[in-house]
């Protein structure tokens, strides 16, 4: 039985934060604190040719890492009601995912992540 290709190469703990809907109070704005949480994974620095046709044409330039991991990271998501994307912590950068897409087989669940450096100008 083959194994995803984060499990053939090493796990890591991976720290994430899940912004949280924010809510009007007494009139004002309030964001609340982002929910931490941690999973498993292994993080690529470098990305193949299909995973960069998935980005936007202007982030295709900016430094971007792959996530193969064992929960689901969540992309932002317009609409109501409309959703922020996970904050992944790597390389002491705070990355913002930008795709994911969550395999669901069986014995071989995972989630493939594509995340853009949020300093990265």
């Amino acid at each position: 039985m083959s194994r995803p290709p984060y499990a053939r190469t090493g796990r890591v703990n991976i720290k994430v934060d899940r912004p949280q809907q924010g809510s009007y109070l007494h009139g004002e704005w309030v964001e609340p604190n982002p929910i931490p949480f941690t999973t498993i994974g292994n993080i690529q620095p470098n990305m193949t040719w299909n995973q960069m046709q998935k980005l936007p044409e202007g982030d295709r330039s900016k430094n971007a890492i792959v996530i193969y991991c064992n929960k689901e990271l969540l992309q932002a998501q317009e609409g109501e009601p409309a959703r922020k994307a996970d904050i992944v912590y790597y390389d002491c950068h705070k990355w913002e995912v930008k795709t994911s897409m969550m395999y669901r087989m069986g014995v071989l669940d995972h989630c493939e992540a594509v995340a853009l450096r949020l300093d990265d100008v």
